[in-house]
């Protein structure tokens, strides 16, 4: 049986990385090689948070920059792996439900009991801006998507100020991304150091991404 030693990166929504490591990297002569490690990350674009591409294998956003900064600081390398995620398909009989739209991949556990019930109907898109364009023509009636990916897609198809946050259906509230390793705690740890001694360094990335300022008190 394996444990896995997992961290949660303070931010707004779900994510998953598999620490594993891989040879070391060549080094020049008379050095000394580059530790370096892999990180599984899901097939999403979900910029800017993170955007994850499984053609190209490209991983960018500001989760990319902040587990960058940490790696620069600990002396090691982060190998980024794109990985497809695995799409589920809800079957429900329409009686006066709701339209709730999502990404392929997320899981709405905010409004579980409600789908189970047969109250929500849910519909997803295959990114972010898909699911925007969805809402702007009536398909759904209801989206979840972070507050830095909303106000990023909506300034980018000038839609600020055609959509209102449902705080009824969805209270203001933080969730998490987990980085999680078997075989690497010692990484997990010194991730969680790094966060805890330079907070100012996710406070810069948020301010560059245009991440919105949290509620008071939260």
């Amino acid at each position: 049986m394996q444990v896995f030693h997992s961290i949660r990166l303070a931010l707004l929504a779900s994510f998953a990385g598999w620490l594993i490591q891989c040879p070391v990297s060549a080094a020049e002569p008379d050095s000394q090689p580059i530790p370096t490690y892999s990180v599984v990350v899901q097939d999403i674009d979900y910029y800017p948070i993170y955007k994850a591409d499984l053609a190209s294998n490209e991983y960018s956003g500001y989760l990319r920059d902040l587990m960058d900064a940490f790696a620069a600081a600990e002396g090691i390398r982060f190998e980024y792996k794109v990985r497809p995620v695995r799409r589920m398909i809800w079957e429900y009989t329409r009686e006066q439900m709701a339209d709730y739209g999502t990404i392929h991949g997320f899981t709405p556990w905010k409004f579980q009991d409600r789908i189970d019930q047969g109250d929500v109907e849910l519909i997803t898109a295959s990114s972010p801006e898909n699911l925007v364009l969805m809402a702007l023509a009536g398909r759904v009636e209801v989206i979840n998507l972070a507050a830095p990916v909303a106000e990023y897609h909506f300034r980018n198809l000038d839609a600020t100020g055609r959509f209102e946050t449902a705080a009824h259906l969805l209270p203001v509230s933080l969730s998490s991304y987990h980085l999680s390793s078997a075989r690497h705690p010692d990484i997990i740890n010194a991730l969680a150091d790094f966060l805890e001694q330079n907070p100012e360094i996710p406070q810069q990335l948020q301010e560059k991404y245009r991440f919105p300022a949290l509620p008071s008190g939260d």
